[in-house]
């Protein structure tokens, strides 16, 4: 079944948990579906949101029904990323995050991944693609997923 907000976890037999909230991203229940970014647009004047939303912050015409769910292209381009070093408790440090530049003029905050990530793969212009990935366990050992974008 398409459209669900998490994923199997077959490994555990349990359904994995969503980091933040439901309803930002879509991750594929089998290798034939593609994970995707759930953001809105406004039927008025085109501008995208992430995470999505109900009235246009542009056009602030109130009526939500201007507002259509779209989802959201999976490459974009590093816009700016750092390395974390003191992290919450349950995150292993160092991390990098960023900002990434979506086609359809969304900047996404993400958590980013890759092999050998440096200061200098965190560079402007870099090609990223959102993955869907463990971030985490919670207390009661359920896997937490998040989307994270995966410089190339």
């Amino acid at each position: 079944m398409a459209g669900q907000d998490t994923s199997k976890d077959t490994k555990k037999g349990k359904e994995p948990l969503p980091f933040l909230r439901p309803g930002l991203f879509v991750a594929p229940l089998s290798s034939e579906e593609t994970p995707h970014l759930i953001g809105s647009r406004c039927k008025l004047c085109g501008r995208v949101f992430f995470p999505k939303r109900t009235v246009c912050f542009d056009c602030k015409h109130l009526d939500t029904s201007t507002m259509e769910e779209v989802h959201l292209s999976l490459k974009g381009k590093l816009h700016t990323g750092l390395f974390v070093h003191a992290a919450p408790e349950g995150f292993k440090t160092p991390y990098a995050i960023g900002f990434i530049d979506l086609p359809e003029g969304v900047r996404v905050f993400s958590q980013l991944v890759g092999e050998n990530l440096s200061d200098e793969v965190l560079t402007a212009g870099r090609e990223a693609e959102m993955i869907i990935e463990k971030i985490r366990e919670d207390e009661a050992g359920n896997d937490v997923v998040a989307y994270k974008f995966k410089v190339i």
